[in-house]
């Protein structure tokens, strides 16, 4: 039996949630298979990773602290928008010998990379700096994923 005290769960079964990268790693997606307590005080998580297709275990605050917060920022412009619901995950901005680094260490744990326009935060374009994107083997759909939008944008796909 829960605690009187246990808030109600931040995610629900279905969601499906954008984790950022933290330095030297790459970003994820997961979808929310089940939801319980096994001490009646932390939500805990059975999750799909995107990058690897396989299941495991996430504390709700391990979640919380990573979401990508997508409805604001740099992820309401229109080529954001476009590539998450196409598959691609957003692994940083780089000066461009750096993206080289970055495309050579992780090449090949990924299906696709792309090096785009870069913005800030504010979505504004950043000078001589790349945004590197990338695309796992199997991406996991949310809804509206299917949309599509275009928009003008550079791309340079390098694997």
């Amino acid at each position: 039996m829960l605690e009187k005290n246990i808030a109600t769960p931040k995610f629900s079964v279905g969601s499906v949630i954008d984790i950022k990268y933290v330095t030297g790693g790459l970003p994820n997606r997961i979808r929310v298979n089940m939801i319980f307590t096994t001490d009646n005080k932390i939500w805990k998580y059975d999750v799909t990773l995107e990058s690897t297709g396989e299941r495991t275990i996430m504390d709700e605050s391990f979640i919380s602290d990573r979401m990508v917060e997508t409805s604001k920022g740099m992820f309401l412009l229109r080529a954001v928008r476009s590539r998450f619901r196409n598959g691609w995950r957003f692994a940083g901005n780089f000066s461009p010998d750096k993206a080289d680094k970055f495309t050579e260490k992780y090449k090949n744990m990924v299906a696709h990379i792309r090096y785009t326009e870069a913005y800030d935060w504010y979505g504004k374009i950043v000078p001589n700096t790349v945004a590197v994107w990338i695309q796992y083997n199997k991406p996991i759909v949310a809804s509206g994923d299917n949309e599509h939008t275009q928009g003008k944008t550079f791309t340079k796909d390098i694997k």
